[in-house]
């Protein structure tokens, strides 16, 4: 679950230091309760002297005041210090558990505006211009920008085929799936995002064809999301190893949108870490940015990394070239850890609309950044259906 601070109990209030400035108002009130006291007695016998017991009497009364609030106060502070150091406890065990991580062992992308991968990031950081291909509509008139893989033509369950292996049979990632033992439990997650009925998917046939690449016993899910990543950080017994596959493939793309494929493989074990996704922070937007900052910051400190050590934030789910008051706020915030605007990546912008693919392209491009320049990156994933902007930090190990 994720590791929520705010729900950690505040401070112990505590009760306020004993003041010498009002107890020596008590102790002249006294003194000038017993000097009234003794003059009363003694005006019409001026030689019965009980002074001596006067001062006695409320001078005792007056240190056990001060004696009993001082056991108030001291009893008070110890009972709040008690309080305050088992919040600190518990505040250090739910960031040691907040700053938990799984290791990206390998990743591939494939877009189908980006021929060549191994241009891929120095193409989506550094190339301006870089963008979605302009289509022109069959009226001649209008034109939009999206982006479809050459075989839009065939067959659904071919098409999902042709990305699982121009992912999968990466160079990276083959490397990485030989790593992983028949002792070890591989989860895959293939995630699959179209306009297709889900009749026509052919999961039979794909299902082989992910036996014959992956060549390793699995089990196959096919919903998963960052929540989910979260949980396996808390729950170590669910998998050793999970696979993502996420494929986006649409007979019909609308204006600004894109197909894409992403295979990502993350592991529990530590050993060998080059690149490590942290714990992801999620916040629900507002219009108060406070918070956002707040949520930003946190996923900081799960990375374990000030806001200088970022090289780059990687920012997706806006949507292709839009303006929105949800986009405007997540700029403003990240504006406010000091990243110029070079070092601000819209990734939509140049890799097109993605909608729910979109945080695993994030991720896969952010940890192939973070491999190359040894620096430490943030990803941050707008999901505007659903009003929640999740931040992470990808870091090289």
């Amino acid at each position: 679950m994720p590791v929520n601070l705010n729900s950690i109990p505040p401070k112990a209030k505590r009760s306020k230091k004993p003041s010498m400035k009002i107890w020596s108002y008590i102790l002249s009130v006294f003194l000038l309760a017993g000097g009234l006291f003794n003059y009363f007695i003694t005006r019409n016998d001026p030689e019965k002297l009980i002074s001596l017991y006067v001062v006695t009497v409320f001078s005792s009364v007056f240190f056990l005041a001060l004696i009993l609030r001082l056991i108030s106060y001291f009893i008070s502070e110890h009972l709040a210090d008690g309080w305050d150091f088992q919040r600190h406890q518990d505040i250090e065990l739910e960031i040691k558990r907040g700053q938990r991580y799984v290791s990206v062992v390998s990743q591939a992308l494939c877009l189908p505006h980006i021929v060549d991968s191994r241009f891929l990031i120095s193409k989506i950081s550094t190339d301006d211009e870089l963008s979605l291909p302009v289509h022109i509509k069959d009226t001649g008139s209008d034109l939009s920008y999206q982006s479809q893989f050459d075989d839009k033509t065939q067959i659904f369950s071919d098409r999902c085929i042709n990305r699982i292996r121009d992912t999968l049979l990466n160079e990276s990632m083959v490397n990485g799936l030989n790593e992983i033992s028949n002792n070890h439990v591989l989860t895959v997650a293939l995630l699959i995002d179209t306009d297709t009925p889900e009749y026509s998917y052919g999961i039979d046939v794909i299902h082989e064809n992910l036996n014959s690449i992956i060549k390793k016993p699995f089990k196959l899910i096919s919903q998963y999301d960052l929540l989910s990543v979260d949980s396996w950080m808390d729950s170590p017994d669910i998998t050793d190893y999970l696979l993502v596959v996420s494929l986006r493939l649409y007979s019909d793309l609308i204006p600004g949108s894109s197909e894409a494929a992403t295979s990502i493989l993350f592991s529990l074990s530590n050993e060998n870490c080059r690149v490590a996704l942290h714990r992801p922070e999620f916040y629900t937007y507002s219009d108060n940015g406070v918070d956002l900052n707040e949520s930003i910051n946190k996923a900081l400190l799960w990375g374990r990394v000030d806001a200088e050590e970022v090289d780059s934030i990687w920012l997706t789910g806006t949507g292709f070239r839009t303006d929105s008051e949800i986009k405007n706020s997540v700029m403003h915030s990240l504006a406010s850890i000091k990243k110029t605007a070079s070092q601000i990546i819209i990734s939509d912008d140049k890799t097109g609309t993605l909608s729910s693919h979109s945080c695993w392209v994030n991720i896969c491009i952010a940890a192939m950044n973070a491999k190359a320049s040894n620096k430490s990156q943030l990803a941050v994933n707008i999901i505007r259906d659903e009003n929640i902007i999740s931040s992470m930090v990808i870091s090289n190990h």
